[in-house]
């Protein structure tokens, strides 16, 4: 018995313990089999299963609204981005935004490569920093941040994290400003993102606490933050 005579859920069902590499090959292996991969359940439950993985956070894809050809691009492009760094063949991205006048001192790509926290500062004395996060699916040739918030402080530290929330849609915003003085403690912030309010503030100050100790270093230890010899539950 070849593979072609086993039942079509039969196959489906198999195709679910492959990994992308595998799938990708077997695609290429003959047209009936190509025919089959086309099957929109088998690479909903790739992606999901690389979601997972990745830690992907939620709101990087609407599997409702995505076509099928999406779907399986998407599960295919971290092991085709693998290959592209392999054989170098990556080639560098031109992002214009409408923001002048600001110097970016860090950033961050949340896992899934949708949405990119920028942390920034005005080149002149004047004006506030800002916490501004990007939505680098947009289609427009210039594009506005997808949410801002001011920040008092002008400077930033080294460490910037991105927290997933426990029900995976979201993620938190962890940092520490420079304090202004060395005497002064680092102060951490905790901003709570959230593309799916389209009503209110998409981006939002939880709270903040003065870390023990003069550093700006931040860990994550499942829903504990620590900077210093502070600790904070996140939840």
């Amino acid at each position: 018995m070849t593979l072609l005579n086993l039942p079509k859920d039969v196959l489906i069902e198999t195709c679910n313990y492959l990994d992308t590499r595998t799938l990708w090959k077997l695609m290429a292996s003959c047209k009936p089999i190509h025919k089959l991969m086309e099957c929109r359940a088998i690479w909903i439950n790739q992606l999901k299963q690389l979601s997972s993985e990745y830690g992907i956070v939620g709101g990087t894809y609407d599997f409702y609204s995505m076509a099928t050809p999406e779907i399986r691009k998407a599960a295919i492009r971290p092991y085709r981005f693998e290959r592209a760094v392999q054989f170098e063949e990556i080639n560098p991205i031109h992002y214009r935004t409408t923001i002048e006048n600001e110097f970016v001192q860090l950033s961050k790509l949340a896992p899934g490569g949708r949405w990119l926290v920028t942390l920034s500062v005005p080149r002149s004395e004047r004006g506030p920093s800002f916490c501004r996060v990007w939505d680098l699916q947009s289609k427009a040739q210039v594009s506005e941040p997808y949410a801002s918030l001011p920040i008092e402080q002008q400077y930033f530290g080294h460490h910037l994290v991105l927290r997933p929330d426990s029900n995976g849609k979201t993620f938190q915003v962890i940092f520490a400003p420079r304090p202004p003085n060395q005497e002064a403690l680092w102060r951490v912030y905790i901003l709570q993102f959230d593309h799916l309010n389209e009503a209110g503030e998409r981006l939002r100050k939880m709270h903040t606490f003065e870390a023990s100790g003069h550093s700006s270093l931040i860990q994550l230890i499942g829903n504990y933050i620590i900077s210093g010899s502070s600790v904070v539950c996140a939840s």
